[in-house]
């Protein structure tokens, strides 16, 4: 058994994920405080480590070796000001949130070492709320930043969950939680957008997944094997004009809105077939007159 306990303040999507692993990780003691009775007391319920709490008790928080803030970033200055009115030592505490965008030093308000504070954010996508444990945190990365301390129980932690970490900049934490925006929430756009095409040819909007879920699974097995730039494919790739020439009219006559996400799309996709060494320079500069013509018209 681990002999430190752990808070976990704001116990939702992320915090719940959280609250199972600290349990299969033997912690002695896993503290939740949020506000929702309901979904608390409910996963409490799953082990007799879990103790639970609506409010910010000073039992809790005295008794956790490890306090981890899991709450919107909206909330999480409010909250650790909350915990700035609270009289507690924190100094032998490692503090920790779990916020992609924000970095330790909205923990400055607590004036404790630097070395004892970090953010603990995992690269993984949450839809709901845990009542068991899913293995969702397990074989991930987990994006981490802070002071020796924080980092050096952040890396241990990764461990403990069979998962991976990847050390962040403190001045990076927007643009590394930039590219999760993109590898995450614009994936679930791209397949909006593929909707709406997939309503143009006549076709039932709920089957566009299934329609397209082989050629993106292939294409992820192709980049895990062969990287991405050598998985590119497709008109760009082999310098196919006429078909180019082909999508943008369609888009013309379907639905013009598409241009400039398709064009700044094809942009970036010129720039991979150049990496590949797929197209000449002088190719790339022809593709980009042909989608700037369209853009503008």
């Amino acid at each position: 058994m681990d002999k430190r306990s752990v808070c976990i303040i704001g116990v939702g999507k992320v915090g719940s994920a959280l609250a199972f692993e600290f349990i299969e990780a033997d912690f002695q003691n896993v503290f939740l405080i949020d506000k929702n009775l309901a979904r608390v007391s409910r996963i409490a319920k799953r082990s007799k480590k879990f103790k639970y709490s609506t409010r910010y008790k000073n039992e809790f928080i005295n008794g956790s070796d490890i306090i981890i803030i899991s709450v919107q970033d909206s909330i999480l200055g409010s909250v650790i000001k909350k915990l700035q009115t609270l009289k507690i030592d924190y100094s032998s505490k490692i503090l920790l949130h779990t916020s992609g965008a924000i970095n330790s030093d909205v923990f400055n308000l607590l004036k404790i070492s630097k070395n004892q504070v970090g953010s603990f954010h995992p690269i993984q996508t949450f839809n709901r709320f845990q009542y068991s444990r899913s293995k969702v945190l397990e074989g991930i990365y987990f994006g981490i930043e802070g002071g020796i301390k924080a980092r050096k129980f952040q890396k241990e932690l990764c461990k403990k969950f069979k998962s991976y970490y990847i050390e962040i900049p403190k001045e990076k934490k927007l643009i590394y939680h930039t590219a999760c925006v993109i590898a995450s929430n614009f994936l679930v756009t791209y397949i909006n957008i593929l909707s709406d095409i997939i309503k143009m040819i006549g076709l039932k909007e709920d089957k566009t997944y299934k329609i397209f879920e082989p050629i993106i699974i292939e294409t992820l097995l192709n980049i895990s094997r062969h990287g991405h730039v050598k998985s590119l494919t497709g008109p760009y790739e082999r310098y196919d004009l006429v078909t180019i020439k082909g999508h943008l009219q369609s888009m013309v006559e379907e639905n013009p809105l598409l241009i400039p996400f398709y064009v700044s799309l094809a942009k970036e996709t010129i720039g991979v077939a150049l990496k590949k060494k797929s197209i000449t320079k002088t190719e790339a500069v022809e593709l980009k007159k042909v989608l700037d013509k369209f853009n503008k018209s």
